[in-house]
């Protein structure tokens, strides 16, 4: 690999379309947004990343890129032209296909399971426990039987229905040897997850309790596979500002979790596309939001979205959406008027100043 290049990541929606519907998915509204790349545009976009080290995500935040028809087809293509793929997915189809699939430049494969059977069932669909468990064994067993060295995760999105069964989920990651566990708070503001804020609503104390829970059991699993030379397994909590992370680590330590944190913001980097279903690019996930968008316009009088299609990446990465998102950034990023300001904990806080200076932070927060 050609580490002299110019680093590029880019995190990628290849599709909105998905085989379920969970209770708490918070993206039910994309659905309706049709389109997806053609094989053709793939194989065309492809060549405008050889100049770069690309490091490549897909379906990160909503839709099922497994359910397309070609999938096999276009991860060999991105496997072949990009330097590392990683991938999320929710497990129902993986194991069925994961035999066709070229994995030598997989570094990633995060699976979605939300609890014990019966829980995650009653989240998710009759069935996807099962389903994303085998997909776990196939590629624990294509792991080892290739000698490949990607990592494994299991994303956890937490809430009251699943909060209890969290801990059980110790004995499963290590059964399948999975790196880490990413505990993600639910997010009630919209989609299915709003339609159902009653049934899923977890204080922020009960979801530290939840958590906590878990991490004792993976710390005495952890001394286990220690001492028979495997890693630990790791425990990384989302979508927590880090008041609650700090209460986390005084009442549980900070062994086996790993903390995210605010300067890692890709949209400074000026080495970050994220790009949806038809190839429009965004300076984050967070650009893709109406709301945003309409701020955006406010300020800068218009928003025009350059595409990955049309545009090179140069082009993109220039444009004065992209200049723009970042200068907005920038006026932010002390979180001036804001409680943030004196928060003893600002530096190691992951919440992103433009969210919190347009719409604020949660109350629990303060």
């Amino acid at each position: 690999m050609n580490y002299e290049k110019k680093r590029l990541v880019i995190e990628w929606d290849l599709t909105y379309q998905c085989n379920l519907n969970c209770l708490h998915c918070s993206a039910i509204r994309k659905r309706n947004e049709k389109g997806n790349l053609s094989i053709k545009d793939l194989t065309k976009v492809m060549k405008k990343f050889s100049s770069y080290f690309c490091i490549l995500h897909i379906n990160p935040s909503a839709g099922e890129s497994t359910t397309r028809s070609d999938f096999v087809e276009i991860y060999n293509l991105f496997a072949h032209a990009i330097n590392t793929v990683r991938m999320t997915t929710n497990g129902i189809i993986l194991s069925k296909i994961i035999k066709k699939m070229y994995l030598k430049n997989l570094s990633l494969m995060t699976i979605s399971i939300d609890g014990s059977e019966m829980i995650n069932n009653i989240t998710r669909g009759d069935n996807a426990y099962k389903k994303a468990c085998k997909s776990l064994k196939a590629l624990h067993e294509k792991k080892e039987n290739e000698n490949l060295s990607f990592n494994t995760q299991i994303n956890y999105v937490l809430h009251r229905l699943n909060s209890d069964s969290l801990k059980e989920m110790a004995v499963l990651l290590d059964e399948y040897d999975v790196d880490v566990i990413n505990v993600i708070k639910v997010d009630l503001d919209t989609g299915n997850a709003k339609t159902h804020a009653d049934t899923l609503y977890l204080s922020y104390e009960d979801c530290i309790d939840s958590i906590g829970e878990l991490l004792q059991k993976l710390k005495m699993i952890n001394k286990s596979r220690e001492k028979i030379g495997k890693k630990p397994i790791l425990l990384r909590p989302e979508l927590f500002t880090a008041k609650w992370l700090y209460l986390l680590a005084k009442t549980y330590g900070l062994k086996y979790v790993i903390f995210e944190k605010r300067h890692s913001c890709h949209v400074l980097t000026q080495n970050y596309l994220y790009l949806n279903p038809i190839g429009n690019a965004f300076p984050c996930l967070f650009f893709t939001q109406k709301r945003l968008q309409e701020e955006m316009i406010k300020y800068y009088g218009s928003v025009t979205t350059p595409n990955i299609v049309e545009n090179t990446v140069e082009e993109i990465l220039e444009s004065s959406y992209f200049t723009n998102a970042r200068n907005l950034l920038k006026e932010f990023l002390n979180f001036d008027n804001l409680p943030c300001k004196s928060c003893n904990f600002l530096n190691t806080c992951a919440i992103c100043p433009i969210y919190a200076q347009l719409w604020g932070v949660k109350n629990d927060c303060f």
